[in-house]
């Protein structure tokens, strides 16, 4: 499924590049944030393209983030969405 939106996107481009999608299956992200020794889960969120099992995918958004992923998670046709790691 990724690969057919992919192949959109780069369709729209005025130069595409063919180039392959790879899905890392050893990445590393935190689930709980230390603040001032009191220590804290981390939000979930819905429909995040490297979500857990059950479905979920903790992150800290900042307030922009938030308000894009809330917005265009609600819109029709929505499948996923992917936040570059910091």
């Amino acid at each position: 499924m990724i690969e057919k939106y992919y192949r959109q996107i780069i369709e729209m481009s005025t130069e595409p590049q063919d180039i392959g999608l790879f899905k890392s299956e050893a990445r590393y992200e935190g689930t709980k944030v230390n603040e001032n020794g009191k220590v804290r889960a981390l939000p979930d969120w819905d429909g995040h393209l490297l979500c857990n099992e059950a479905g979920k995918y903790l992150a800290e958004l900042n307030d922009r983030d938030r308000t894009i992923v809330e917005t265009e998670s609600a819109k029709p046709g929505f499948s996923f969405w992917y936040r570059n790691p910091q």
